[in-house]
């Protein structure tokens, strides 16, 4: 260590550890400033190439309505009967929870949330978002629920599926 670094060590204070290794032993590399790196940036900067980037009318209209990330989690009770040999049972869920990551909203402000039988339509005019959502099944709109978490920034939808 003295001799790759070039720091004189207290030998008194020294602890000898009885292990060589603790872990895995793993090569460190300490980097250096490149020459050439830093005459780069000494260069004026007549000789520097800068790329100007002109906005394209056709990339803002399709960029500006976003379709956030969302996922579909279908939650319902289970029992192990219900996987017996033999035993037939719809695989249908109580609810169906969607989760939709919204991370340019801070609060449920300005959310359009509509809830059909087999859609789910969200629409922000303020932050440009809009998703339209084919469920996999019926579900109650009336005994739904919505709420938007600020810490994740997260809207949860709870749906109740229906009966077949």
């Amino acid at each position: 260590v003295e001799k790759l670094s070039g720091i004189k060590l207290n030998r008194d204070t020294v602890k000898r550890l009885k292990k060589r290794y603790f872990g895995t032993a793993k090569s460190v590399m300490i980097r250096k400033k490149e020459k050439e790196k830093e005459e780069k940036k000494d260069e004026p900067a007549e000789k520097k190439k800068v790329k100007v980037c002109e906005p394209k009318v056709e990339r803002e209209t399709k960029e500006t309505i976003v379709k956030p990330q969302y996922k579909i989690v279908h939650r319902g009770y289970v029992d192990y009967q219900d996987y017996a040999v033999g035993a037939t049972k719809d695989s249908r869920p109580k609810e169906l929870v969607v989760t939709i990551d919204l991370p340019k909203c801070t609060s449920a402000k300005g959310l359009a949330l509509d809830v059909t039988n087999r859609c789910l339509e969200l629409e922000s005019t303020e932050h440009k978002y809009r998703l339209d959502l084919k469920l996999p099944y019926k579900v109650d709109e009336e005994l739904s629920s919505a709420k938007f978490d600020k810490k994740k920034r997260q809207l949860v939808v709870v749906l109740l599926v229906l009966p077949s």
